[in-house]
């Protein structure tokens, strides 16, 4: 039964704690601070638990929690058993009452002020006060944890973190938290955090307390337009607007600046003189500003405000140009020697580079070449060689010479040709080094030959062994006949030849002569002679067969 009683107790103690009721039974008190009871107090509390029969208060609804689905791990009943574990921790009893992995006797109530902490001492819990200049914002102080009062406190909150470092009571402020720009504010929630604008508004201010408060629909990134409309929802109107040259007055000198008055474009100062220190080149000569320079190179004159300023160089320094802008440009040095052509004094003399050496050049190539000098004029080099115009566009001339100055001499004269027969050539060079070539039409020339080739080059092919030619004039067939190169020949039965030029090209042979034979009498022309059995002596009598006789 004291068991029972005991665990009503602790759950009613929780409770009640809980709840902070400020009607708790004494006896219930002395359990909180001691852990133990009296016999008195016990059968208060067993008269104060509800009996097996007795109804449920239900002035107090338990909470609907489902029991997870785990069995409870076996009672250990050895000797050696650690206490019980509980569902709470009993203050400064000692005991790790709730078996959890934390330490011991973490349950003394704190008491609320920043500047107190609740600990146990001598085995009760006892309200302490922190050290100057310290505070317990996190209300929790462990017997086993020296920082019982863990913020120290420093002259301002210099963090979103939670934690009131200036100890003044006050949450971290949303202005600890950085800008993210006008489409988000940023607050503070124990860290920054960036809250998204709803659309088509925006934090301008850049304050979160008052919201995204301008009210705008953007529709794009820069605001270029001149239309009194704020399209990139910045809060000025037409700011990214271009300026551009404008010619109002029709001179041919785009000389006015375009201006956005929103929501109409402007042209000023079209008068086609220059305006000093407006930021325009008003005369159209590339130069903005031009302010008037002053001869001694120890000054210089620049816009300052608005206007044309005289100002000294500082020591040691020139300023040797006509624009004022850039101030004292050179700085000057004795030891140097003036031999930069760049307009510039470097030696600070009065003399401008005067070191500076004329130089002999050449320019241009073939017949277009000449000479020249380069010399240093106002700061610039200058050279005097003029290319020479060309002799003539086309180089054919045999002379040695780069007439159309392309760097190839006399590549375009004609090549040669000539010869016949076997003498003729082609593609010979007609120029070289300046000399021009022959083409010989004699050249390999022979005496004509019964080959298909004009030996002699004359035109003709094997024209001596044709018919007049002077070989053809002495070859004889075997009958007697002058033989013509291509022509027929050949009698009896040699007949059907063509004439051919022999092996060695010398002469004319008949094709079919090969076919000859003994003479028979046979009655056939046989060694081709154009007669028939001439060899036999009786003439007019017939043969009796083909042999002698």
């Amino acid at each position: 039964m004291r068991a029972i009683t005991t665990l009503l107790l602790l759950g009613l103690s929780l409770g009640l704690a809980s709840c902070s009721n400020p009607e708790a039974p004494a006896w219930l008190e002395t359990y909180q601070e001691t852990g133990e009871l009296s016999g008195e107090a016990e059968s208060e509390a067993d008269a104060s638990a509800p009996g097996e029969d007795a109804e449920a208060d239900t002035s107090v609804e338990a909470p609907d929690i489902e029991a997870p689905d785990v069995e409870p791990p076996p009672l250990d009943t050895s000797a050696d058993a650690g206490p019980e574990c509980g569902e709470v921790e009993i203050p400064c009893n000692g005991v790790d009452d709730d078996c959890d992995p934390m330490t011991h006797d973490e349950a003394c109530e704190q008491p609320g002020d920043v500047t107190q902490y609740a600990t146990c001492v001598e085995g009760a819990c006892t309200i302490l006060s922190c050290a100057e200049g310290t505070q317990n914002q996190d209300q929790m102080a462990w017997v086993d944890d020296a920082e019982h009062c863990e913020v120290t406190c420093v002259e301002a909150d210099v963090t979103c973190d939670g934690v009131d470092e200036d100890c003044d009571g006050l949450a971290d402020s949303d202005a600890l938290c950085p800008d993210q720009g006008p489409e988000s504010i940023s607050k503070c929630y124990a860290s920054c955090m960036a809250e998204p604008c709803p659309p088509g508004s925006f934090d301008i201010d850049g304050d979160a307390s008052n919201g995204c408060e301008y009210a705008c629909t953007k529709s794009a990134e820069d605001d270029l337009s001149c239309d009194g409309v704020d399209d990139d929802c910045d809060s000025i109107t037409d700011e990214n607007y271009a300026s551009e040259p404008c010619d109002e007055d029709g001179d041919s000198c785009a000389s006015g600046w375009t201006m956005c008055v929103s929501p109409d474009i402007v042209c000023l100062n079209d008068d086609g003189e220059e305006k000093v220190c407006n930021g325009h080149d008003d005369d159209c000569d590339g130069v903005t500003d031009e302010c008037a320079q002053p001869s001694d190179p120890a000054s210089y004159a620049t816009c300052v405000e608005g206007a044309c300023s005289e100002e000294s160089c500082a020591e040691g320094t020139q300023s040797q140009d006509a624009e004022g802008q850039n101030g004292c440009e050179v700085s000057c040095d004795a030891s140097l020697s003036d031999d930069t052509c760049d307009g510039v004094d470097q030696d600070c003399d009065g003399e401008t580079d005067e070191d500076v050496s004329p130089e002999p050049t050449s320019c241009g190539q073939g017949a277009c070449a000449n000479v020249g000098t380069r010399v240093c004029i106002n700061g610039v080099l200058e050279d005097s060689c003029v290319t020479l115009s060309p002799i003539s566009e086309l180089d054919a001339t045999c002379d040695a010479v780069d007439d159309d100055c392309d760097g190839e001499t006399d590549e375009e004269v004609p090549t040669l040709s000539c010869g016949k027969g076997i003498c003729t050539q082609t593609d010979i060079t007609g120029c070289i080094d300046g000399i021009p070539q022959a083409c010989d039409p004699d050249a390999g020339k022979t005496f004509e030959l019964c080959d298909d080739l004009d030996n002699d080059c004359d035109g003709q092919v094997d024209e001596d062994f044709k018919a007049g030619g002077e070989v053809a004039a002495i070859s004889m067939a075997l009958d007697g006949s002058e033989l013509a190169l291509g022509e027929l020949c050949g009698q009896g039965q040699c007949a059907g030849g063509v004439v051919l030029c022999t092996e060695d090209g010398l002469g004319l042979e008949c094709g079919s002569e090969g076919a000859a034979t003994e003479d028979l009498c046979d009655g056939f022309d046989n060694d081709c002679n154009g007669q028939t059995d001439e060899d036999y002596p009786i003439k007019g009598d017939g043969c009796d067969g083909d042999d002698a006789d």
